[in-house]
């Protein structure tokens, strides 16, 4: 089974957490997804440190990202950004 989600013609953006708070993905998605052009949020605790998945028509830049990041009191490293065929 796949951890990463796939959705054809989406664009990926993925954050690694850099944060020892405990961490509220629902809140976190929720802020996330009234960004334009965010279609959807993952969130894989398997890795180490866990990643955030943003799936995006290509328009969300990483500054609105690390807003709501800091804003809810969190750190998200950008990873990589991919484009799902």
């Amino acid at each position: 089974m796949s951890t990463t989600a796939y959705v054809p013609r989406k664009y990926q953006q993925v954050y690694t957490l850099t944060t020892s708070a405990s961490f509220d993905f629902e809140r976190v998605k929720a802020s996330l997804v009234t960004l334009t052009g965010t279609k959807d949020v993952y969130y894989n605790a398997q890795l180490s440190p866990p990643e955030l998945i943003l799936l995006t028509d290509g328009t969300v830049d990483d500054t609105s990202v690390q807003e709501v990041a800091s804003r809810l009191g969190y750190q998200f490293q950008f990873k990589k950004f991919a484009i799902d065929q």
